[in-house]
């Protein structure tokens, strides 16, 4: 639950952060990665800068937005679109911007919405979230499922960090400790999320999470397999 980020990075530090001390200890339990990493790393490719931590704490937490958002994700012609987990995601992350009565509502209304969305080839066609609220809102459904609509729009706007207060409060004191007191609102949001949704994060796929970070641009060591036909 602590940040990646140490106070200290450097070799003489006891508080060097999570991200270089677990490297350390993995060097520790294989040779073959303790060659390659930190001392032993390529000065041009280290990979364990703060920028990267940064880009990797990111990455991970982008991907923990999309499997919660998923469940509403229009793309594959609504493939994803799953009434009980949308339900409770509203339930778990806004349940301040639901009366209990809505919450009922709303699940009438999104069954509604998925027998709607079968026979309108306007709503069929969109692939993003963003792009559902637009064509709702631009056709007039929106009024018709005030309630889909404001999910959506919660989705949109609001990041779940600060969505799931009790729980972002519960975290801060964990993740912004006396060691770790100064954070800019991205690491510190990223760090919320991926502690308070951990057990997303232990499902995630380590190689999507290596070819994100491969394809944000051009790097020095190579990560990803040719493809040998």
């Amino acid at each position: 639950g602590v940040a990646f980020r140490g106070h200290d990075e450097t070799l003489i530090s006891d508080n060097r952060g999570n991200f270089l001390t677990l490297l350390e200890l993995l060097g520790d339990y294989n040779e073959q990665v303790a060659s390659v990493i930190l001392e032993n790393a390529p000065k041009n490719a280290a990979y364990s800068s703060h920028r990267i931590q940064k880009e990797l704490l990111s990455i991970i937490a982008e991907r923990v937005h999309n499997r919660i958002r998923e469940d509403i994700d229009p793309i594959d012609g609504y493939k994803l679109f799953n009434v009980e987990n949308i339900c409770k995601l509203a339930n778990t992350y806004y349940p301040m911007d639901f009366t209990e009565q809505e919450k009922l509502h709303l699940k009438i209304q999104l069954e509604l919405f998925k027998l709607h969305v079968k026979n309108d080839t306007v709503v069929q066609d969109v692939s993003t979230i963003s792009e559902l609220c637009r064509e709702l809102s631009r056709i007039g459904n929106a009024t018709h499922y005030p309630l889909v609509d404001r999910v959506i729009r919660l989705v949109i706007t609001l990041p779940i960090s600060s969505a799931s207060t009790k729980r972002a409060f519960s975290a801060m004191k964990i993740i912004k400790n006396r060691m770790q007191n100064k954070m800019g609102d991205d690491i510190l949001s990223n760090s919320l999320i991926v502690y308070i949704e951990r057990d997303i994060v232990r499902s995630l796929d380590i190689n999507l999470i290596i070819d994100d970070f491969d394809s944000i641009k051009d790097r020095r060591a190579q990560f990803k397999m040719p493809n040998i036909d």
